[in-house]
This record gives structure tokens, sequence and C-alpha cells, in this order.
């Protein structure tokens, strides 16, 4: 929440004025023989005295804070802090007080010619974007003018509905009515997803994590590996068996670096080998990395001559991590783990438990939908200390 002590904030557009909120702390009187008893302007005792000071101003503010939230403010400007003495003496008490204007405000971003604004008057979603995710999605999904006379519905809000979605796994018709309606959600989400939105958020992402972590960015190692998704009514038609899983359904061939993020994906359905995939994945990883990938960790469903062709054609090495003979037990496999790790963090969404869709490609873009969000999460603390550094 931003707090200032400005009537207005730079940037921002106050949307609702919520009334006014304060927060108070009081300290207790052992402060002020300290303080009366000093003999030294620069003495310890003084300095004890303003660190407590400073603390009860924090403790006043966090308070204040507390109850601008409660009324779903997003901001309180105008902030002044009040100091009241009570007795000068032993006992003596000093009470803060901090004051100021609970507001909504929306954040005004120009991206070329369009001007990208969102601002809630719901009650918030546990998956809705925050502000600084917000801020750095917009350019993205903005395909054009936030104004223009045939929006019905502000994009943040689109794409709330979006995150709603794939974090709940509910039908489309299922949305919730304080959200626009999911006609336009879904048209939207479709619009994103033929523009290829997703996969550059993905892309950028990835890079600015890599980069945090030391590393170049695009990689030079990937792991391959597929999962095997139930069918459902939607999407029985494209559906397959899968022998070994046993089950009927859809197959996704997902291609992440050494840090988790994806890198590429295909669809197909579930009786379809992995090993026969390789070709149009490894094609798609070096696209999406610009033909840095070299080698390609996999398992015993990519073995063979044929599968090894088809990836060295792309100039990616295929190692076959293989399971120990004498299996017992949970075994980490070497660089297997990542993309496993990866398929764990797809199942915190419901909407990616089976395969509910009536068309590959969205589901396949769902994918990329999730990734961008999990992304976004580790991202935000970046961006922000890099916001910081430039401020």
């Amino acid at each position: 929440m931003i707090v200032t002590t400005t009537a207005g904030i730079d940037g921002y557009q106050v949307t609702d004025y919520l009334g006014v909120v304060s927060g108070e702390a009081i300290l207790g009187a052992n402060v002020f023989k300290d303080w009366a008893g000093l003999r030294n302007l620069f003495g310890g005792r003084t300095r004890g005295f303003e660190k407590e000071l400073a603390r009860a101003r924090q403790e006043a503010l966090e308070q204040l804070v507390e109850r601008a939230s409660a009324s779903h403010a997003s901001a309180v400007v105008g902030i002044s802090l009040d100091y009241e003495f009570m007795g000068m003496g032993k006992g003596g008490m000093v009470m803060v007080v901090a004051t100021g204007t609970a507001v909504r405000a929306c954040y005004e971003l120009f991206a070329g010619e369009a001007v990208i604004t969102g601002m809630m008057t719901r009650e918030p979603y546990p998956s809705d974007v925050s502000d600084e995710e917000w801020m750095f999605v917009a350019p993205y999904l903005t395909l054009m003018k936030e104004d223009a006379p045939q929006r019905q519905h502000s994009l943040r809000e689109i794409f709330n509905g979006l995150r709603w979605l794939v974090r709940a796994g509910a039908p489309w018709r299922m949305l919730p009515h304080d959200l626009p309606a999911w006609e336009a959600v879904y048209q939207q989400t479709q619009r994103w997803l033929n523009a290829g939105c997703f996969k550059a958020i993905v892309h950028d992402l990835r890079e600015l994590l890599r980069h945090a972590q030391g590393r170049k960015p695009q990689p030079s190692t990937a792991i391959f590996d597929g999962r095997t998704l139930q069918s459902s009514c939607e999407s029985g038609p494209r559906a397959g068996y899968d022998g070994y899983k046993r089950k009927k359904g859809s197959k996704v061939h997902l291609a992440v670096d050494t840090l988790g993020p994806l890198l590429a994906l295909l669809v197909t359905p579930a009786n379809e080998q992995e090993r026969a995939q390789v070709a149009e994945l490894a094609q798609a990883v070096q696209q999406a990395t610009g033909h840095r990938v070299e080698l390609a960790f996999v398992d015993q469903g990519y073995t063979g001559e044929e599968a090894a062709e088809s990836a060295q054609q792309h100039g990616i090495r295929l190692e076959v991590v293989k399971l120990p003979e004498a299996k017992k037990g949970f075994v980490l496999l070497p660089r297997r783990w990542v993309v496993e790790r990866s398929f764990g963090w797809i199942a915190r969404f419901r909407r990616l438990a089976r395969d509910y869709e009536r068309l590959a490609e969205t589901l396949a873009g769902l994918h990329f939908i999730v990734f961008a969000i999990l992304m976004l999460v580790k991202a935000t603390p970046l961006l922000q200390s890099a916001s910081h550094a430039l401020g």
C-alpha cells in the first residue's frame, strides 16, 4: 500500500475517497527518566529516546495501514504525525498519532499511445493481479487502446477473470458475476493467445530470473518430459489412450530450462509416444532460445536412435537419465527432478488438473498463462528493487 504525506500520488489518479483513518502508539513512563536526566545532546540516553520514538511512529503507521486495508483502500494520502505529551516526570507518557485519508487510486501507465488504467470496486480475490505485476504485464496485453470505443470492460479485470479461472478450475460459464462476462474473458483470452502475449511474457521473465541467478539470458540445457491429462467431455473427441498411465486423454510434452520455467510445449493425444515428438519439440525450444540449447535431459521414454537423430538435427544432444536397476522407494534423478517440480507447480492450478478444453491450442496456451503467473510472483521483488534503485 502507498503511504505518503502529500495530497496526491505521482503517476496515480485518485478514484475514491474512503475517509480519514488513524493509528496510535503510546510510549510508557520510563522513556522520560532518560530524557529528563540527559547530560549530553549526543549521549546514549537521547539516542535511546529517539529509537523508542521511531518505533512508536512505525507502530502508529502500521496501525493506520491496517485500518485503511480493512476499507479496501489502495493508498493513504495526506499523512500527518502528532505527538501529545501527558506528564513530564515519573509516570509521564507520550502518544504518537498518525492520521491520513484512505483512497482508492489507479495507476496510469503510458505504453505507446495506449493509456492503461485498472481499478477494482469489488471485493478482491486471492487470484487478482497485484499493482506491481500489472505494471509489468499491461504493455504485453494491450492490443488496442484502453479507451477504445468497443471496449466494455477493464483490461485488468479481464485478466483477473482469467487468473481466477485457471486457479479455481471452474468452467468458463461459471465465472463470478462481479467479474466481466465469461464471453468477454474467453474472447480476449483467445486474442492474447493468438497474439503470443503470454509466450512473450514467459520469455522475458525467464531472462530476468536467469539474470538474477547470475546465469546467461538463454539456457544451454533443457529437460524434456510429458504428462498425461485425463480427458473430459469437452476434450474427448481428440483424446487418446495412454497404456502406460492407463488413462484416456491428452499428453502435454514440455521442455523447461534448468531453473524450471517453461521453454516450449506440444499437445497431442495421449497415445502418441514422447520419442515421436522430439523433432517438433526441439525445434520449438530452439526458436524460443535463439538456438542456444545444446543438451536435453530426458527419461527412458525418449530412448532410441530415431529420437536422438531428430534432436541432433536441431543441434540438441539427448541424454537419457535411467532409473537404477534396483529401485526402492523415492529416487532423485539427476536433472530430471527439475521438470517434475515444474509439474508440481502446474498442479496448483485446477484448470490444468484435467483437459477441459475443446481446443488443443487453448490447453497449450493455458500452460503459458500459468507459468506467467508463477514467474510474476518471483520477479515482482526484483522489479520493485530495480524501481527503487532508479527512483
